[in-house]
């Protein structure tokens, strides 16, 4: 079992690698996902991983996602609530109905279904899909075009917003300072004993979750045990990015 989990994180990790050479969108998932895909067709067999490794790598995801919370944030959080409440209310509401019309003038069941119409990310769904024993490569792939189609529109009208509202800035005031949030150095040594204790307590969350039989338990367990420290003021050390795209 130890050289099939190293041969699929091998594979996993040249996927990666590839698409990150090609600049493919999401491609921390969607490129070990290609070619995992690619070589399990041509009938090799795969040994099942353990639960407990997925649970960690939601976990690992999970701890990601919660450390981007802070105090700094709830300000913030409280102007958009009632905006971003009614939004995703609209979005619900249009991807339950996107999503039985494609389960019922297609062969997708009713779970896959859903979770190929909802706007989310393509690691988050992808592993919700894991979980429920969904068609993983199907709501992957949706998420993936729906990515690609962002990719490629959205930032033209960003662009154009951003050249507007400098041009604004420069003949009302040219001497306007922008203001930018710290961010970590990326030369910083990682302080191994601070990141361990994140990720204890991200796993006391997510593994507690998982017991507790909540959906995607590992990660929201963890997200919400880090995000909850991070906002009312603990300092809690980031893991590094590469942990990240290891899960």
């Amino acid at each position: 079992m130890l050289l099939n989990f190293m041969i699929i994180f091998f594979l996993g990790y040249l996927g990666f690698r590839i698409a990150k050479l090609l600049h493919l969108p999401g491609g921390n998932v969607t490129g070990p996902l290609l070619l995992l895909a690619l070589v399990t067709s041509q009938g090799i067999d795969w040994t099942g991983l353990p639960s407990f490794i997925n649970t960690l790598f939601q976990v690992i995801i999970g701890i990601m996602i919660g450390c981007r919370f802070g105090k700094d944030k709830l300000s913030t959080i409280k102007e958009v609530l009632a905006p971003g409440l009614l939004s995703s209310l609209w979005i619900i509401i249009f991807s339950l109905v996107m999503g039985f019309v494609l389960a019922k003038f297609t062969l997708l069941e009713v779970g896959a279904a859903l979770y190929v119409s909802v706007p989310a990310g393509l690691a988050e769904m992808g592993l919700i899909a894991l979980m429920y024993n969904l068609n993983v490569p199907v709501v992957v792939l949706f998420q993936f075009v729906r990515v690609i189609s962002i990719n490629l529109s959205v930032p033209f009208i960003v662009f154009k917003y951003n050249n507007n509202s400098s041009n604004l800035v420069v003949k009302h005031n040219h001497s306007k300072t922008i203001i930018l949030e710290p961010t970590e150095d990326k030369g910083e040594k990682v302080k191994w004993l601070e990141v361990l204790i994140t990720l204890i307590l991200g796993g006391i969350g997510g593994f507690l979750a998982k017991y507790w039989v909540m959906p995607v338990g590992g990660m929201l367990g963890a997200m919400l045990v880090i995000g909850s420290l991070k906002t009312i003021g603990v300092a809690l050390k980031e893991p590094p990015e590469w942990l990240f795209l290891v899960a």
